[in-house]
């Protein structure tokens, strides 16, 4: 539903651009006279810096990062949120309160923007990239749900709600929603990613968002009712998840799939002790990206253990498609990017590369009977393109007319 409301935003997620081309092309849209928001997407603070005085002075105007973990709001952008939710408006400033309150400050800008026919547009957009379904991985309330059914979409989602948005949802609805969705730390780009050492350009490790008990509480409840997806980038944040999902797992005997959504920094060690548990992996390939985006911030060493390919699918056994799943996270849409990375990792890092039958096995969505990519690699280029069909059928299929 956020991507749906964003479709129309500027982009900034685009190889080369300057700071001042972004900046112009944000204040060439404000100032068209749109009713609402000017929001602006897709900004990688790793590539160019980017501050509120550079939109005083015009309309409503939102920068959102490129994780969506981060956001600038101009002086008329924070008089109109404070018509809209005055505390999301008082704490903009205040980035702890921003990712332990992310999902109500990213509510804001979804409901604003979002409708049945713009989610029927998005997916629109998805199925010319080659996607079929997407998760919903921030259920904003039941009234989301409503507006699937409206715009006929509800076959191709999984909901995935906050324990908050579960909890308050009528019993008719926490049966369609799909699984929990937990934050347990923030991301890179803001450096709030919970980290066992500090970042090069502040002097903290990132943040926890949950006490170790608190943590454990929430596994051991919702694992008896519903599969759980939880966000953890940094090592601290995926030890911390697996301690508790260790504990839980000897108080109640779990009767859902717990997954880590993202675990760029997972060890060797962890790993291991989380497959044993049966803990699954959701990752993505083009955030291997984010060794060279962001290597200016990250503790010397993080770089090359960002997304442990290799050694998850060699040494511990994780298997793409079984207990290893791959998708784009929207940073962007579509399998294209993720597979550059996959083949030709930005850093060099050989922990970081794919092979072509991992990364079908991974991407394509067996249980809803589609998939099937189609990949040309011109190495000369180090580029590829990919093709990524509905097929009525669940065979994965590829063909390479030059190997990397």
């Amino acid at each position: 539903m956020l991507y749906a409301a964003l479709m129309d935003a500027v982009d900034l997620n685009r190889p080369g651009e300057s700071r001042e081309t972004a900046i112009t092309r944000i204040q060439v849209r404000a100032r068209e006279g749109r009713p609402g928001w000017t929001i602006a997407t897709g900004w990688n603070s790793g590539r160019f810096t980017l501050a509120k005085a550079d939109f005083d002075g015009l309309p409503p105007v939102v920068v959102l990062s490129l994780s969506i973990h981060g956001l600038i709001v101009n002086d008329a952008g924070r008089v109109c949120l404070h018509e809209h939710d005055d505390t999301v408006a008082a704490h903009l400033d205040d980035q702890n309160w921003i990712e332990r309150h992310l999902r109500r400050v990213l509510n804001v800008f979804a409901r604003a923007g979002a409708s049945a026919e713009r989610l029927r547009a998005f997916f629109d957009r998805l199925r010319e990239l080659g996607v079929h379904s997407a998760e919903e991985m921030l259920l904003v309330g039941e009234d989301e749900i409503r507006m699937f059914d409206d715009a006929g979409l509800a076959n191709r989602t999984h909901f995935w709600a906050s324990p908050e948005t579960y909890d308050s949802a009528s019993p008719a609805n926490r049966g369609r929603i799909h699984g929990v969705k937990l934050f347990t730390d923030g991301a890179i780009g803001v450096t709030t990613a919970a980290l066992h050492e500090k970042y090069k350009t502040a002097d903290h490790a990132g943040m926890l968002l949950y006490g170790d008990d608190e943590l454990e509480a929430l596994i051991a409840r919702y694992t008896g009712e519903k599969p759980m997806a939880i966000h953890a980038i940094g090592d601290a944040a995926i030890d911390q998840v697996l301690a508790a999902a260790e504990r839980a797992a000897r108080q109640v005997t779990p009767r859902h799939t717990v997954r880590i959504e993202h675990a760029q920094f997972i060890s060797e060690s962890t790993a291991r002790r989380a497959r044993a548990l049966g803990l699954h992996l959701s990752m993505q390939p083009n955030f291997s990206e984010d060794s060279v985006t962001y290597a200016d911030r990250l503790p010397a060493g993080y770089p090359a253990r960002n997304n442990p390919f290799r050694m998850l699918i060699d040494r511990v056994g994780y298997v793409p498609g079984v207990d290893l799943y791959f998708g784009s996270d929207g940073m962007p849409h579509g399998a294209q990017p993720a597979l550059r990375q996959s083949l030709f990792p930005d850093g060099g890092y050989d922990g970081q590369v794919l092979t072509l039958d991992e990364f079908i096995a991974g991407y394509c969505h067996l249980d809803l009977a589609h998939g099937s990519i189609d990949v040309d690699v011109d190495d000369g280029r180090r580029s590829v393109k990919c093709q990524v069909q509905k097929e009525a059928t669940a065979r994965r299929s590829f063909s390479q007319r030059e190997a990397p």
